[in-house]
């Protein structure tokens, strides 16, 4: 909607071109042909009510014309700047009696901000000021004054010098207009035209639209974006219909298939990787209860269990009691060691095995070469010469692969000595045993097997105790923020991780879906029962009992239960109301990041104040973020004071149904296909609150379009 907020049409100061007069036929024509939809007669230090009648009256078909002046302001020390005041049309014959009193001199008129608004507070007004590189320009202390008179800020607009820089304060949130303040009508249609956003029909639904917006018109850099989309309120219907970026509204009759829009609506965002945020009112208990029920956290995110138990448990489940050797494998060897005389000679009979055997150092230095292989491989692929140099680069390369080569020897040698070791052992076993077979004669044993019976129950002891120390560990408890519910403050959601019966509370069923808490209890008591008596004849019944348990054990996870509960600031449980799970439910949606929100009846179990609070002004943050909101509400506070830019009203008739579009903006409401009309505000009045005295504060929105 193409409007000219800036129009002089008369000389009426010295400094004026005669160019800036025109005759009421110019001016009608280029209204029409220019396509203006309102224009405003703002000629410096003076309104002409005679040609104000006589130019509204001349375009009255096509165009709106608002009364209007351009004042010189004083602001000593600095020099005087300009600021249009506009006034509603209703208003012109109060207005041209009270901006023209005191004005004898046009050339040189000045009057103070403070002075115009005691002047002008009791008519409907508007200001535009002159601003930033817009000679004569009022400053940003004079701005801030005015503003401090208690003017509503939304009356308040700047017009800056051009296109460019319009653009870039409307970015940031200055409520920007410009105008053509023409300086020769030969060349009208080559002047500055601001376009509206949405069109209106009169003063107070721009005023209206102005409140909604922090900038009420479009440029290159912010537009409200609206997009095709289709809407189904029968699978056998499809409505083509444009959402904008902003708040659409569906409202109308039972029964008319609003939900089903909605749904359908989703599907198709989802089918097309639009990412969108849902919530459905009828559905929001089964949600909360989802929510709560849902992993927000893993174990291994809780931190609860950091290292692997896997090897322990593995461990445990085949081990094998080692015994000494016999007794009377020694007696046997002595009674029996001179029979042979050629077995005598035999040193490698009296050895014995070397036990210094063990893998822990090779494991080392595997493990340091790999590490150091890594990090040769990482500074062979990237290059840091331009940090620290091309030399000192090449040297630390040169470093690490000798430290490389290093363990790789090292782990070399350790190989070799363990194989040689492992082989040594090995030939004096075999060779024994042929010895033993052959001369009649036993060897001696050559080991007496006590280092490898105390090192298995030390390993087994370790395992055991391991385990155990890890399941006697603290809870760990994680909360995610839900909302807040007023006196009872900030709520979250509790989640609770808790090896089975630690810390002397007894653990529940419900924190378990591993398997029955009866079985995990059983073999933690088994494992305590273990270390008990590992130093005593009943571990190898303890330990056949373990692995002859029918209840896999696989890492330890299976003893970690989870818990979810709502809680409040402090831990403690809170049970929510139905309509608390709403406020929770609905901020919860509402605060996450998305560029598209579905909301069917968020209105459904909360209150009309929390409503008309909380979440009619989240609503508003959103559409001011450009975000696209679709909204089916039985709710005034929802459709009405949102001020959306699109409502959609679905009425059927004897079958017959409906889709009619408009806004409160316009005040009408235009059926999609025949284009019939309906009243916006008598439809809001009928279909959303079903009488006029229950509207309350929201009066000053329906009236608008009647003003």
């Amino acid at each position: 909607m193409k409007i000219d907020l800036h129009c002089h049409t008369k000389k009426t100061k010295k400094s004026d071109g005669v160019n800036r007069n025109v005759d009421v036929g110019t001016f009608s024509k280029y209204m029409k042909d220019l396509d203006i939809k309102i224009v405003a007669i703002t000629n410096h230090n003076l309104f002409d009510k005679k040609q104000y009648e006589q130019f509204s009256e001349s375009v009255k078909e096509y165009t709106m014309v608002w009364p209007g002046i351009e004042l010189d302001i004083n602001q000593q020390p600095e020099k005087n700047g300009h600021m249009i005041v506009i006034c509603d049309p209703s208003q012109y014959e109060q207005f041209s009696e009270i901006i023209n009193e005191g004005i004898e001199d046009v050339d040189n008129y000045s009057i103070t901000l403070k002075d115009l608004w005691k002047k002008t507070k009791d008519i409907n007004c508007i200001y535009i000021a002159h601003y930033y590189r817009k000679s004569p320009v009022i400053s940003e202390k004079e701005l801030i004054n005015f503003q401090n008179c208690g003017i509503d800020n939304y009356r308040i607009f700047k017009e800056p010098s051009n296109y460019r820089t319009l653009g870039l304060f409307a970015t940031f949130s200055n409520n920007v207009i410009i105008g053509s303040d023409v300086q020769d009508w030969n060349k009208y249609e080559d002047s500055n035209f601001s376009e509206l956003k949405l069109s209106v029909d009169s003063f107070e639904q721009f005023l209206l639209l102005s409140k909604k917006e922090s900038t009420i018109i479009n440029t290159l850099l912010d537009k409200k974006g609206k997009e095709k989309f289709p809407l189904k309120p029968h699978p056998s219907i499809t409505l083509e219909l444009e959402l904008y970026r902003d708040i659409n509204i569906i409202f109308g009759d039972k029964g008319t298939g609003k939900t089903e829009m909605l749904k359908s609506l989703e599907q198709y965002m989802k089918n097309n990787n639009y990412n969108v945020v849902t919530y459905y009112g009828n559905e929001k208990d089964s949600e909360f209860d989802n929510i709560i029920r849902s992993d927000s956290y893993s174990i291994e995110d809780s931190g609860i269990y950091n290292e692997d138990l896997k090897p322990y448990f593995s461990f445990i489940k085949s081990w094998k009691d080692i015994n000494p050797t016999n007794l009377n494998d020694y007696i046997e060897w002595y009674q029996t060691k001179d029979n042979n005389k050629n077995k005598q000679a035999l040193n490698i009979c009296k050895l014995f095995n070397d036990q210094t055997y063990t893998e822990k150092n090779y494991k080392e230095y595997v493990l340091r070469y790999s590490k150091l292989s890594e990090m040769v491989n990482f500074f062979n692929m990237y290059d840091y010469s331009e940090l620290i140099g091309e030399n000192e680069f090449l040297n630390f390369k040169k470093i690490l692969e000798q430290m490389k080569l290093f363990e790789k020897d090292n782990k070399e040698k350790e190989w070799i000595e363990q194989k040689s070791k492992i082989l040594s052992n090995k030939t004096i076993e075999e060779v024994k045993k042929i010895v033993t077979q052959y001369a009649q004669s036993k060897s001696v044993p050559s080991e007496a097997g006590i280092f490898k019976f105390i090192n298995n129950r030390i390993k087994l002891k370790k395992s055991l105790e391991k385990i155990i120390e890890v399941f006697s560990r603290k809870d760990i408890v994680k909360k995610d923020y839900l909302g807040n519910l007023s006196e009872k403050g900030n709520i979250y959601k509790y989640t609770r991780f808790k090896f089975l019966d630690s810390n002397g509370e007894k653990s529940t069923a419900e924190e378990y879906n591993t398997g029955t808490i009866q079985n995990i209890r059983k073999y933690k008591n088994l494992l305590h029962t273990a270390l008990d008596n590992i130093y005593s004849e009943k571990i190898i019944e303890c330990m056949k009992e373990i692995q002859e348990f029918e209840f896999k054990i696989i890492d330890g996870k299976e003893f970690i239960g989870i818990s979810k509960y709502v809680g409040d600031e402090n831990g403690n449980i809170y049970k929510p109301s139905q309509g608390e799970k709403s406020m929770l439910l609905l901020n919860m949606r509402l605060n996450t990041d998305s560029d598209n929100y579905i909301l069917d009846e968020p209105e459904l179990s909360l209150g009309n104040q929390y409503i008309s609070d909380v979440i009619v002004p989240h609503l508003n943050n959103l559409a001011n973020a450009k975000k696209r909101i679709v909204i089916a509400t039985h709710n005034a506070n929802i459709a009405v004071r949102t001020l959306p830019y699109l409502s959609i009203f679905r009425k059927h008739n004897n079958g017959i149904y409906n889709t009619y579009l408009g806004n409160p903006f316009t005040n009408k409401l235009i059926e999609k296909d025949d284009k019939s009309e309906l009243d916006w505000k008598e439809q809001s009045l009928n279909i959303l609150e079903g009488g006029e005295e229950a509207f309350g504060e929201r009066s000053y929105i329906y009236d608008a379009g009647n003003r």
